[in-house]
This record gives structure tokens, C-alpha cells and sequence, in this order.
């Protein structure tokens, strides 16, 4: 056998050898010896696909071969994949020509909780005889991009000053945003609010799946801010993966109010030592930054005194800057260097209907008998020189009389 009858036979043998399948970017190519199918995945909508949802995937089958082939086609699809009953999993091209295509249309339902990303759907192919598998990849992302307020953080803010408010924003998706901008809305004039030492917005560059971040708003409110709860808008702006924009808007709500600063003070008083009964008046002056609404004053009798009248009174509302007076009859007992402490409750809401109780001490100045220097008899003694002072009285009217009738 010459040296050209060898060459000529062993390229003979090397055309006849099978060529093995290449899957890459533009499909499966599946060889059965002399015949060959190409798989290509046209397309499928919508992109991405959705968990919970349907997606359209279209399949084109080439015969690249050299002959008129009948070729199989068969989706075997499995989690996060399936098909309904009414579709058909396999396919059939007839006497497919060399170069002839085929395309084939499945409905293809996506699990609701498929993971985002590449998911793979197997397919066989049958082609002279012979069968090969392979997959085609369907990349699946959630529905939309979700991103929440988790907490807002914050406490009262008193008129001029500032407090942080943090917020706290977490991506509920399976997948990062980015560009996230998250802006308050200060702008009304009914929102006595403004930011100090920075803007009304803040930015996150990017928030990975599942993860949470924290921003801070340093905010003021005004000198003149009435105490109250108000609703601020916020707006959330971000962009996906696939580059696609989002807004979200929402509320959220900025307490502005003070501490209640209440003084309470004797007013006028009808009593001057111990032992005696009068009338006085406490003075509650609200010196806060905030109003207080439905106060009532009830003064605890004690072993230094007694309340004779009633001990509960209602007030009602006192401006900030502002009083109102309670009077009550009582008889003071003792007294401790001159002081009785009166014991007043008062109970009342702040401008935003928070509950307060507190008591205050309420000092009243007393004169005892022993300050006076009348002992245990000052009652007796007083009554002696009352008599003294009527009989001297008598007498002195009786010397005018006699003296006016002399003269007649």
C-alpha cells in the first residue's frame, strides 16, 4: 500500500469521526453521527422572568446535517420550572431539510418562591435515532425591586432645637439596588421643620439583598412650632439590576413638643397663724414651651392642715406662658418654722395627649402662737382685751354724752 493510498484513507476516516455537541452563546449543537441539531433559544418574555409567574420561551431547532432529518424535541423542566397539562412537552420537526429551522413556543410557569438568578430547564433532543440532553438558562428576578422604612428613630422635638432622626430602609428583594436617594419633604408651610448641618437627602451607593442601612436627618423645628404630630412625606428613589428606575413614597411622622413645666404658688391666703380657718388661693402657672389641657388640682389634706372645702378642682386648659388659680377653705394645723406645705396633684395632658400626675409642695407662711409669743392662753388673752377695749369704749361714749348735755 503506496504512501497516498494511507493519507487518502486516514482523512477518509478522520471526516466520518463524530464531532462532539458545543454548547456556547448561540445554542446546543447535538451530533448523531452524520446528522446534527442545533438548539438555540430565540427568546423569552418578559425578561426577566417573574416568580409566581408566566414566561413565553421560544426554542429554535436547526438541522445542520447534511440530510433531511425527523427531529424530537422534549422540555423536561423541573424546580423552579413546570409546565401546565394543556402543554405539550414534546415537539416534533418532520423531514426537517439540511438548513431548515423549527421553532417551538412553551408556556412555562415560574415557582413563587424561585430563586433569582439563572435557572436552568433541561431539554432533550432525538435525532436519527440517538438522543442527547442539555439546558437552556432563564434568568428570573423578582416581580420589582422592594425596598421599606423599617424604623424611624427619633424623639420629641422640642421648639428650637435639634434631634437625629434615624431611618432605617431594608432591601426585600433577592437582589442589590443602588443610586438610592431618600429625601424628606420639609417644604410645606404647615411643617415647622428644617434641616440643620445638612440637606433633606441622603444617598446609599448600593444595598445588597436582604440587607439593612441606617440614615440620619439631623432636624429642627422652629422657635415657634406648636407642640404636634406631624406627617412628613419621604420618597425613596433606586435603580435594579436591569437598570430599571424606581419611586417610592410614604409618611412618616415628627413629634414636636416640650416637657410640661408647671409652678404652682400661694396666690392670696386668709390665714395668718395656726389653728385658724380662711380662705386661700394657689396660682398654677405653665411656664413650659408647651400647652396643657384638663387640669384638675386636688389638694391632699395633711396632719399640717385640713381641707375643709372641696379639694378637687378643675382648671381646664393653660396656655403656655399663662396661669389659672384654684381657691379652697382649710384649717391650718401646724406649722414647721412658720411653713405649712400644702400637697397639690395635679393631673393633665400635654399638647400631643400625653397623661402627666405629678405633686407639687405648696409652702404657706404661718405666724404660730408661740411666734406671736401668746403661749397656750392666746385665745383667752385675746378675749381680755377685747373686753378692754369695749368697755373703754362704753366709758369714752358716755363722757362725750355728758359733756354734750352740759352744754345745753
Amino acid at each position: 500500500m503506496n504512501k497516498a493510498l494511507i493519507l487518502t484513507i486516514f482523512v477518509s476516516l478522520t471526516l466520518l469521526l463524530p464531532v462532539n455537541a458545543v454548547i456556547n452563546e448561540m445554542g446546543n449543537l447535538i451530533d448523531a453521527g452524520y446528522a446534527y441539531a442545533q438548539i438555540t433559544t430565540v427568546k423569552y418574555e418578559p425578561y426577566p422572568a417573574a416568580p409566581g409567574r408566566y414566561v413565553d420561551v421560544w426554542i429554535k431547532v436547526l438541522n445542520s446535517g447534511y440530510d433531511e432529518e425527523d427531529i424530537e424535541f422534549k422540555l423536561l423542566p423541573k424546580y423552579p420550572f413546570s409546565i401546565d397539562s394543556g402543554e405539550k412537552a414534546e415537539r416534533s420537526a418532520s423531514k426537517l431539510e439540511s438548513g431548515g429551522t423549527a421553532l417551538f413556543h412553551y408556556v412555562v410557569r415560574v415557582a413563587e418562591d424561585a430563586i433569582e438568578g439563572n435557572n436552568a430547564i433541561p431539554y432533550e433532543v432525538r435525532i436519527d435515532g440517538r438522543r442527547e440532553t442539555s439546558t437552556i438558562n432563564i434568568w428570573v428576578q423578582t416581580i420589582d425591586a422592594t425596598i421599606s422604612v423599617n424604623a424611624v428613630t427619633t424623639q420629641k422635638i422640642v421648639p428650637g432645637e435639634a434631634s437625629p432622626v434615624e431611618i432605617e430602609v431594608e432591601n426585600a428583594g433577592d437582589s442589590p439596588i443602588s443610586d438610592i436617594n431618600i429625601k424628606l419633604d420639609l417644604s410645606a408651610t404647615t411643617t415647622p421643620l428644617i434641616p440643620v448641618n445638612s440637606t433633606n437627602e441622603k444617598k446609599i451607593y448600593m444595598l445588597g439583598a436582604k440587607t439593612k442601612q441606617t440614615v440620619t436627618f439631623n432636624i429642627m423645628a422652629l422657635p415657634g412650632a406648636a407642640s404636634n404630630a406631624y406627617k412628613i412625606p419621604i420618597e425613596i428613589k433606586y435603580v435594579d439590576l436591569t437598570g430599571k428606575n424606581y419611586t417610592k413614597e410614604g409618611i412618616i411622622g415628627l413629634i414636636v413638643g416640650a416637657q410640661p413645666d408647671l409652678f404652682s404658688t400661694i396666690a392670696s391666703s386668709g390665714i395668718y397663724s395656726t389653728g385658724e380657718t380662711g380662705e386661700i388661693a394657689i396660682r398654677v402657672t405653665n411656664k413650659g414651651l408647651t400647652d396643657v389641657k384638663l387640669l384638675s388640682a386636688n389638694l391632699i389634706s395633711t396632719e399640717q392642715y385640713y381641707v375643709i372645702s372641696e379639694n378637687k378642682l378643675y382648671l381646664g386648659n393653660i396656655d403656655s406662658d399663662d396661669y389659672e388659680t384654684a381657691e379652697y377653705r382649710i384649717k391650718a394645723k401646724k406649722s414647721e418654722k412658720g411653713i405649712t406645705t400644702l400637697k397639690l396633684e395635679l393631673d393633665y395632658l400635654d399638647a400631643n395627649n400625653n397623661k402627666f400626675t405629678e405633686v407639687k409642695d405648696v409652702p404657706l407662711k404661718i405666724v404660730s402662737e408661740k411666734d406671736l409669743g401668746t403661749g397656750g392662753n392666746g385665745s383667752f388673752i385675746k378675749i381680755l382685751v377685747l373686753l378692754f377695749l369695749m368697755v373703754a369704749a362704753f366709758f369714752m361714749y358716755k363722757r362725750w354724752e355728758k359733756s354734750k348735755l352740759l352744754k345745753k
